[in-house]
């Protein structure tokens, strides 16, 4: 093993990431992004921001899971 990744495997049990599943969180963090960075770009306006050229208004969500190959995704 490098000493990156014995750093790296250090930090992350120190911050409590235990079960190393890093391509579910990154699918999460990515899909998330996309998601509201497609409503911004639809309502013309970013989270709590006013603006002229505003369409419509978010309306809040709900949370729901998402199933996927990687696992399910909250």
């Amino acid at each position: 093993m490098t000493t990156f990744s014995i750093a790296l495997e250090e930090l992350l049990r120190k911050t409590g990431v235990d079960d190393f599943d890093f391509l579910r969180e990154g699918l999460r963090v990515l899909a998330q992004g996309l998601m509201e960075l497609e409503v911004s770009q639809r309502i013309g306006a970013d989270r709590y921001e006013r603006s002229a050229e505003r369409s419509t208004y978010r309306n809040g969500y709900r949370e729901r899971q998402w199933d996927t190959r990687v696992g399910t995704i909250d």
